[in-house]
């Protein structure tokens, strides 16, 4: 038997042992394999596989390297020379400098200088990160600044007049209307009340305190004032509301005046359509 690569001969167990001639017959067989065909290669005197050993079907001749038509080669630099490249590098270089000298616009591709300025209106630069954070910057100021001066806005609004109602971050359009909302003089109210079996004129929904009520009878103007009430603030020296012809305390009837309205005694008033008038 023989090994299946290289054809070697082996020995099998009904064979007769005789080692130098086992010994040799394989030294033979691997010898006879050197630089053969399907066999061991060996190394030529310069330490090379010798070129008969080697399979260079298709091979690239010397006389190709370099020249038309055959294969490129590798400069000193190593890079292909120029006379080996089929392009005109000089068009290609001069149309790269004509490029790297084309700026960019919103319809042509090109180059742009970079500017860090904020101030500028020029349409042909772009902004770097710096610009970009001191716009962001200016614009985070702008906003806290506007921020606050609302509620400086709000603040003063409500100081002069309280019964301003706004949400608590108002818009600059809210802070105007608030603005024409600011009554600074005193309030007033009037109002008529028909004919009535009760004894009082209750009076609600007014957005002050009165400390002067005026009550009359329509048509009856001419002969005076019903009844006239007025806070204790007005006449320190009365404890009570009053009439033109009476007295009472409020209390005593379970009367009031008070911020929204007031109910108070009507006497004959209620035998006629009356009217009042309230003022802060």
């Amino acid at each position: 038997m023989a090994t299946n690569k290289l054809n070697l001969p082996t020995i099998t167990h009904n064979q007769t042992a005789d080692v130098p001639r086992d010994m040799n017959a394989l030294a033979n067989a691997i010898d006879a394999q050197a630089g053969a065909a399907n066999g061991l290669s060996t190394l030529g005197t310069d330490g090379k596989v010798p070129p008969a050993q080697l399979n260079l079907t298709g091979k690239v001749d010397k006389t190709a390297l370099g020249a038309a038509g055959g294969v490129a080669t590798l400069g000193t630099d190593g890079k292909v020379p120029a006379t080996q490249i089929a392009v005109d590098l000089t068009a290609i270089e001069s149309a790269a400098t004509a490029h790297a000298a084309t700026a960019a616009t919103g319809t042509r591709l090109g180059h742009v200088t970079l500017s860090s300025a904020t101030d500028s209106n020029d349409s042909m630069k772009a902004a770097t990160p710096l610009a970009v954070k001191r716009a962001y910057d200016r614009a985070d100021a702008a906003f806290t600044s506007a921020s606050n001066g609302k509620a400086v806005v709000k603040q003063a609004v409500t100081g002069v007049d309280p019964r301003v109602v706004m949400p608590t971050d108002p818009t600059f359009s809210q802070l105007a209307t608030a603005v024409g909302q600011i009554e600074t003089g005193k309030r007033w109210a009037k109002g008529n009340v028909g004919t009535s079996s009760a004894n009082d004129l209750t009076v609600a929904g007014l957005n002050f305190k009165p400390r002067l009520i005026l009550v009359g009878v329509i048509g009856q103007e001419a002969q005076g004032l019903a009844h006239t009430f007025w806070s204790n603030d007005l006449d320190p020296t009365r404890g009570y509301l009053g009439g033109t012809s009476e007295a009472y305390t409020l209390s005593s009837l379970g009367h009031y005046v008070e911020s929204g309205g007031f109910k108070l005694k009507r006497s004959q008033a209620s035998l006629f359509p009356a009217f009042w008038i309230a003022y802060e």
